[in-house]
């Protein structure tokens, strides 16, 4: 998914297609979403609650808030936009053909040459050395317990993808 470094570079200027669906598009997943989803995507864009109500009310949207409403409500960033009635899911290709069509395609390709993990947050945190290269082998138990940690805070948080992944780490364990 795209991460926030990202994101915070994104302008504030209306991109909707179709404000009257944005607006009820919008309005459902915030009616619907946990205080902790609604913060994620205050934190990750960098905007005040004021601007998400604005969307919410107008259906005026950018591509600062539509990114990561669509990564963490789990939905297609076209669908919020109104350009497609198709909820979807919300995958990497999708994020990128959405902001590429914005004219944000160089923004990506900066990205990734700037940082090896490129544009898209991988799964796993950067290690402290600052290496690109990352092996898990190299993972002492202290850092197996400090990502587990940090997974369990993500699913506390309501983070989908890491809902899914103590899941089956779960199952994995009791098996």
């Amino acid at each position: 998914m795209i991460n926030e470094r990202v994101i915070r570079k994104l302008k504030q200027t209306n991109i909707s297609e179709n404000p009257a669906k944005t607006k009820a598009r919008i309005r459902e997943l915030w009616k619907t979403s946990s205080k902790a989803k609604k913060h994620i995507v205050e934190e990750t864009a960098g905007v005040s609650r004021a601007t998400i109500y604005r969307a919410y009310n107008t259906g005026s949207v950018s591509a600062k808030l539509v990114v990561p409403m669509a990564q963490n409500f789990n939905v297609d960033p076209f669908y919020l936009t109104g350009k497609t009635d198709q909820a979807g899911e919300c995958t990497s290709e999708k994020l990128a053909k959405f902001l590429t069509g914005l004219g944000y395609g160089n923004l990506l390709s900066v990205e990734a040459e700037k940082h090896p993990a490129g544009a898209f947050s991988a799964g796993m945190p950067e290690m402290a050395s600052g290496s690109s290269e990352f092996n898990v082998n190299d993972l002492t138990l202290a850092d197996l317990h400090l990502l587990m940690q940090s997974l369990l805070l993500r699913e506390k948080a309501g983070v989908e993808e890491a809902i899914k992944k103590v899941a089956m780490l779960k199952a994995l364990l009791l098996s």
